[in-house]
């Protein structure tokens, strides 16, 4: 007798099975027949609330065939990692005189790929160039060391005290798949400094007198000495 070999899908759905996850997606329905070594991709998308625990959640697919030995239930583990990327001073954040280069490392810091990444910096009566720093992908555990030149803001009256250290945020956004992510870092200061060239050229000055000082009385101690000769 002739078998049919043929198997026909008529649904399939994603169901979590912990709180804090939700499927975006409605369930597959009448996907047609799947003959021998034939396969098919579903995809759905999830959504993890912010109070979801860190550690592996578990979904069920659902398959439902035309009979009930087509029927099939599998699990499907779902890990979620918070981890993101960081930007790290790699300089002290300082602005000599109005200007300044500043220099962050920025690493992935999540076992996946994320693309995209990029870095703007903000700090009040202060100007970046470039305004925003495009990375592009980064591979997990990935680190690039990127610089901004940083100038203060003449122009500006929002930084009355330029003794006072000015706040910095950095953002970093991402995406992770058809995720998108934003990373703010706030709890960096800029301070600024003036430095005059007045007291270090002094300075020199007060050495080359001592030396022509300390000359003189080498010639005059000699000539003494001779004398006494």
């Amino acid at each position: 007798s002739d078998f049919d070999t043929n198997a026909r899908i008529q649904a399939a759905v994603l169901r979590p099975l912990s709180d804090g996850i939700v499927v975006l997606d409605a369930p597959y329905e009448e996907m047609g027949l799947l003959g021998p070594g034939d396969s098919i991709r579903l995809t759905f998308n999830v959504k993890v609330a912010e109070e979801a625990a860190e550690e592996t959640h578990n979904l069920e697919l659902a398959i439902e065939g035309n009979s009930f030995d087509y029927n099939s239930r599998k699990n499907i583990p779902l890990k979620v990692d918070s981890s993101n990327i960081r930007v790290i001073p790699s300089k002290e954040l300082q602005i000599v005189n109005g200007e300044s280069t500043l220099e962050f490392d920025v690493a992935n810091t999540h076992p996946n790929e994320f693309n995209s990444v990029s870095i703007k910096p903000e700090a009040e009566g202060v100007r970046f160039y470039p305004a925003e720093y495009f990375v592009g992908p980064m591979n997990p555990d990935e680190l690039f060391t990127i610089e901004f030149d940083a100038v203060a803001d003449n122009s500006s009256d929002a930084r009355k005290d330029t003794s006072e250290p000015v706040n910095l945020t950095l953002s970093a956004s991402y995406s992770n798949g058809i995720n998108k992510h934003e990373n703010i870092v706030s709890n960096l200061y800029i301070q600024s400094i003036e430095e005059t060239n007045g007291g270090s050229s002094s300075l020199v000055i007060q050495g080359l007198l001592l030396a022509v000082i300390a000359v003189a009385g080498m010639l005059i101690y000699r000539k003494r000495k001779q004398g006494k000769k």
